[in-house]
């Protein structure tokens, strides 16, 4: 049975759960493991059950609940599936598909989530997920979440058997469609991924040893076979040849052999990895800071091996590029030829930040020949902290027993020391400043962990860094145990308070405790010296914040500053008017170079007759190009001194200030994600330019000099943006500083910067369903939002690099903000879009017809009538209407299609569109998602199938269900949505009939037009795709029976075109439906009337007043298939009507006369009245005993 699919153990069920738990554990870790070490730090409450629970304490615990199955879904569907995985899901499919067509996607997920994923998040501690089992209640939130997924991948709610759970039905219909996708998705396997398998000699080997063990058999089973099967002699002859011919090839085989040479192919196999590799990046960049920061050579050991240094805080996972690094560590081993080396890997301030993925640890490992890994002799570990204790948990990173006994853990430089000189120790000058500088520790001190648990600590606080060291040994591995130092710059350590004992007879507990920016951890610890640590870490952060600048010309000068004052002294006064200064800074740039080691000091001479030129500018940059290249560590100190420097110079040397600044600014992206201080250093510097931007009397060459070189620099970009927004939002939108921001912004540009604005705007619009409101001006996100778009609308205009991609970016956000917000917001959005149109025809081939009609559209934008529709009025500030809106976004499509140079980029830009839709359209929010459903429409004319249409009707379910006449667009949305979706075959179709009648039935004025145009969009597209051929009455009545509880009110049996009528001519009683009433009519009788080929009366009798007042009564006649009248005087036009009309009975006369005394009373002018008294007054005389009644 369909419900059955693979719920029944069976053969088939076991070989599949046999293959995903011998092909698809990686795949399954890789999905499940992040998201299992996230809902360690989540809360533990997720019991739904009334019974169970206190009802306070539900709503707290379905929010848990829905948190980690997002967690789940989201792992789930984003994770990309091994091709194999792959091609037997669309196995599945295909032989579903065969036998139960709409179970293909259901049988696919049960095999997903019912077989393969939810028995691993009920259990994960039996596929290696976790380490150590979890608490009962997370393993309640895990059960019923996998309750959800399996619902999700069924398409059902939930409903009478688990009524507790009916509240997670909303979640249920919002990522239903989220799942299908998926489920569809892994069933699409091209021709060119399809599984191919090539046997190695392992392989050959294997399968000649299971045939000649089992020949014996083999031939058994064939022979049976065959009498079975066949009693024709001449193909069991055929049969017999063939065997023989088999089995004596097997026996010229001779015995398998059963050596193995997997290691030498897999040798032979890792050097041609390690070629490729190579010869592929051959060409690549090696000069980069980070990659010599991250990896270099540097003395060596006491025993005369060279030292190769991975400094693992300098590998910024989110910047720098992880095979490009690869690379340059085997370039440079490499290079060291077949000599023996050690390693050192310096962990200090080792955090999320620097997590490589396990993918890129094993394919260097991949890559690294057997020579490479013997010719390391010694691995040592410097500074191993929490977080890698939890790294390799996590990547399940297992050292060899061999790697084990050559790894050796240091943490104090006296610990190097055993292995290497001091002189040879060429750690980074940060991490030996941790010992060196002056610092107070602090013993004993215990962390206090769960169940009161203490682990004994020593606390060393310095100027800038607290560590955290252990004074055992920890376990970091499996056999590996060494001391732990977690170090923390001051900046990160925030909330150091003591922690009161609230028990008034225990002793005191001594506790303190502190929180971490870099992992938001509280850490709580317990110390009889509790104060005075507090203290001095207290002391720390108020000498560093003192340090810090607080406004352009007042610093406070730290030692680390002294070199970068001192060099822009030196260089700024080179460029004085006074000769005896230009040499006395000339002299102090000597002595400079020389005392801090510039590497610059071979230029300079100290000598006293020097006569410097006062235009040596060129010297003076020459000078600062090579600092900045040998000195990047400087870079921030020196930019700080800079713009003081510029602020406090005349006009005549800000100039040569901008020039001598520009070499060091490419030095910004070093510091850029390798910590939280440096990230912070760099948002400060990035600031004060700012600042010089905005108030400064140089903007334009500010921005053409300063900001067009931090252009050019990569991994800094992201940076700028996230610090010019932030600046902005400060001053508010409209505001100076955001106004010049926005301008500087074109300076940037790039095809970077766009797609970073256009991406963020998409995140803060998602962000508003988070907390939504009636609009977006009154969410907390507005000022950002329109920022971002007057961020936006400097930046596309004369953008340059690809337009394309933009294209549905642009669109999606043009529809969902047109017409929202001030006049300057609205504003903005209709200059993006003549700017996006003017972009179109100027920069992308069109046919010239394209580009004519597109400046026609562009003309149009220019006039009234648009610049209303787009809010652009003093007066006008409300929110316009959704009819006002549907009429831009079908120009909107219209631009899209005439941009298109070819159906395949149309395509993508539809789908991506779509996407883009989808994604807030069936989340709530009142400010964007009836828009987001009317885009959702338009674009799933061509793109619609079943599962999208049905999450749209139980979104139209939803909605109704919440219904409130003042605020009734979300409901108009969805069935304008319906309206246009509609035009597709679907198994939907009949049930939306009478959906549509239903809505009609509702009688409400705010929603009887659209859905009275539902109900004509849906009575056409079933005629259009041939559903009436079997006549309309019987298919429609048919499809009533499972829906009678909508529609039980009225006798659609008696008479079907009298019964649609009374339903739709409630309408008459609204002002402005009579066209819309007028045109259904019309269309339901042309339909009925070509399918049946009788005259539905009902429809005739309705259409008559309405038809006599638009002079179109003889077209009436005409297409009910009655006898024209005469010429008639327009006051006695109803002459004969009565007796036209085909009225069979006197229930038939009773329908038309009710009707017509019906319409008396929502006729809206005279002539209509005159003309509905005039057809009665015959009725009277044609049937008086009916009219009687």
């Amino acid at each position: 049975q369909e419900s059955n699919l693979f719920r029944r153990t069976s053969v088939a069920t076991r070989l599949l759960s046999a293959y995903t738990k011998d092909q698809a554990q990686e795949y399954l870790r890789s999905v499940l493991t992040p998201v299992f070490q996230k809902i360690v730090d989540l809360p533990t409450s997720y019991e739904l059950d009334p019974l169970k629970v206190p009802k306070s304490e539900l709503e707290a615990n379905r929010q848990n609940l829905i948190s980690i199955t997002e967690l789940f879904v989201q792992a789930i569907c984003q994770s990309s599936a091994p091709t194999s995985f792959r091609e037997i899901c669309r196995l599945i499919s295909t032989a579903v598909l065969a036998r139960f067509p709409h179970a293909k996607h259901a049988a696919v997920g049960s095999f997903l989530f019912l077989r393969f994923f939810c028995p691993a998040i009920v259990s994960p501690e039996s596929f290696g997920l976790v380490k150590s089992p979890l608490p009962r209640e997370i393993r309640r939130g895990l059960l019923l979440a996998t309750k959800v997924i399996q619902n999700l991948a069924n398409n059902v709610l939930f409903g009478a058997k688990e009524t507790f759970m009916i509240v997670l039905n909303d979640f249920l219909t919002s990522h239903i469609y989220t799942v299908t996708s998926f489920l569809r998705e892994m069933t699409l396997v091209s021709d060119e991924s399809s599984m191919t398998y090539e046997l190695n000699q392992n392989n050959y080997r294997l399968l000649h040893r299971v045939l000649t063990d089992h020949m014996e058999h083999l031939a058994r089973d064939l022979t049976s076979q065959r009498l079975l099967h066949t009693h024709d002699p001449e193909t069991m002859t055929k049969m017999k040849k063939k065997f023989d011919k088999f089995a004596n090839t097997l026996a010229q085989l001779g015995n398998p052999t059963r050596e193995s040479t997997e290691i030498s192919n897999r040798f032979v196999t890792s050097n041609q990895l390690y070629e490729d590799f190579m010869r592929r990046n051959s060409e690549r960049r090696m000069d980069l800071d980070e990659l010599k920061s991250a990896f270099y050579e540097g003395g060596a050991s006491k025993s005369g091996r060279p030292v190769f240094y991975l400094i693992m805080r300098h590998v910024q996972v989110n910047s720098i590029d992880l095979e490009l690094l690869i690379y340059h560590i085997l370039h440079t081993l490499e290079i060291n030829g077949s000599r023996t080396f050690d390693v050192l890997i310096d962990f200090t301030l080792f955090s999320k930040d620097n997590d490589i993925p396990a993918q890129w640890l094993k394919q260097l490992l991949k890559l690294a020949s057997q020579d490479l890994v013997d010719n390391t002799v010694n691995l040592y570990i410097y500074n191993p902290n929490t977080f890698l204790k939890y790294y390799l948990r996590k990547t399940q990173i297992r050292p060899t027993h061999k790697l084990q006994k050559r790894t050796f853990f240091a943490v104090t430089l006296a610990d190097l020391q055993e292995h290497f000189q001091a002189i040879e120790i060429k750690l980074p000058d940060s991490t030996i400043g941790l010992e060196t500088d002056p610092s107070v520790v602090f013993f004993p001190v215990y962390k206090i962990i769960q169940y009161k648990t203490n682990i004994p600590l020593a606390i060393k606080v310095s100027a800038e860094y607290v560590q955290i060291m252990t004074v055992h040994k920890q376990e970091l591995a499996y056999r590996l145990h060494t001391v732990l130092n977690d170090v923390y710059h001051i900046s990160e350590i925030e909330q150091a308070t003591l922690v009161q004992n609230n028990s008034q007879n225990s002793e005191p507990a001594n506790e303190f405790g502190f929180k971490t920016i870099r992992d938001s951890t509280i850490r709580i610890f317990s110390s009889p010296k509790r104060e005075a640590i507090v203290n001095t870490i207290i002391k720390s952060q108020r000498r560093y914040e003192s340090s810090r600048p607080t406004t352009l010309t007042e610093r406070t000068i730290r030692p680390n500053d002294v070199p970068g004052r001192l060099l822009n002294m030196a260089l700024l006064n080179m460029g004085s008017d006074d000769p005896d200064l230009r040499l006395s800074s000339y002299r102090l740039l000597y002595a400079l170079t020389r005392a801090f080691n510039f590497n610059a000091s071979r230029e300079l001479l100290d000598t006293r007759d020097l006569c410097l030129p006062a235009n040596s500018t060129e010297f003076i940059v020459g000078i600062s190009e090579k600092i900045a290249v040998k000195e990047p560590l400087l870079t921030i100190e020196f930019l700080n001194e800079c713009v003081v420097g510029y602020t406090k110079s005349k006009e005549s040397t800000r100039y040569l200030i901008l020039l001598y600044m520009l070499p060091w600014l490419p030095n910004l992206t070093l510091f850029c994600g390798n910590s939280a201080v440096n990230t912070a250093k760099v948002k400060d510097s990035l600031r004060q330019m700012i600042d010089l931007t905005v108030n400064g009397e140089m903007t334009k060459l500010i921005q053409a000099k300063i900001w067009k070189t931090i252009s050019c620099v990569e991994g800094i970009i992201h940076l700028v943006i996230d610090t010019f927004l932030q600046v902005a939002l400060e001053h508010g939108v409209g505001s100076r500083h955001a106004e010049v921001l926005a301008d500087t912004l074109v300076t940037l540009t790039s095809v970077t910067i766009r797609l970073k604005l256009l991406s963020i705007l998409r995140r803060v619009l998602v962000r508003t369903s988070f907390n939504p409101t009636r609009s977006l001006i009154s969410h907390e996100t507005w000022p950002e939002i329109a920022i971002l778009v007057r961020f936006i609308l400097m930046t596309s205009f004369n953008s340059q690099g690809p337009l394309k991609r933009h294209v549905p970016e642009v669109l999606n956000m043009v529809a969902l903000l047109v017409a929202t917000g001030p006049t300057l917001v609205r504003s903005s959005i209709h200059g993006i879009m003549v700017h996006m149109i003017q972009m179109l025809c100027t920069r992308i081939p069109l046919p010239a017809n394209n580009i004519q009609r597109l400046q026609l559209i562009l003309q149009e934008l220019s006039e009234s009538k648009w610049r209303l529709l787009f809010g652009l009025s003093p007066t006008l500030l409300e929110p316009i209407s959704l009819i006002s809106f549907d009429i831009i976004v079908t120009k909107l499509l219209d631009i899209m299609h005439l941009a298109a140079p070819n159906p395949d980029i149309l395509h993508c830009w539809r789908a991506r569109w779509m996407s883009l839709v989808t994604s807030t359209a069936f989340q709530f929010n009142p400010a964007i998602q009836p828009r987001a459903l009317v885009i959702l429409g338009h674009l799933g004319r061509q793109e619609m199938d079943d599962d999208l249409l049905y999450q749209i009707l139980v979104a139209l379910r939803g909605a109704l269900a919440i219904f409130s006449p003042s605020e009734p667009q979300l409901v108009i949305s969805l069935m304008m949505c319906l309206k246009n979706v509609v035009f597709h075959d679907s198994g939907y179709l009949l049930d939306l009939f009478w959906v549509a009648v239903a809505l009609v039935q509702l009688d409400l004025p705010e929603v009887f037009e659209p859905a009275l145009e539902l109900l004509e969009s849906v009575f056409g597209s079933l005629d259009e795709h041939g559903l009436f051929d079997q006549g309309v009455y019987e298919v429609l009545l048919e499809a009533r029976k499972p829906l009678m509880d909508l529609t039980s009110e009225v006798g659609f049996e008696q008479d079907f075109s009298f019964a649609v009528v009374g339903v739709v001519m409630k309408g008459m009683r609204y002002r402005d439906i009579k066209s819309t009433l007028y045109r259904a009519l019309w269309s339901f009788l042309e339909i009925e009337r070509r399918k049946i080929g009788t005259s539905p009366l009902g429809y005739v009798v309705a259409l008559l007043p309405m038809a006599a007042k638009n002079h179109e009564l003889q077209a009436l006649l005409m297409l009910a298939g009655l006898s024209v009248l005469g010429d008639l005087e327009e006051e006695k036009m109803y002459e004969g009507i009565f007796d036209r009309l085909d009225i069979m009975d006197d229930r038939t006369a009773l329908f038309v006369i009710s009707l017509l005394a019906t319409m008396i009373h929502v006729a809206d002018s005279e002539s209509e009245r005159l003309f509905i008294f005039g057809v009665l007054s015959e009725a009277a005389v044609s049937m008086p005993n009916v009219f009687a009644l």
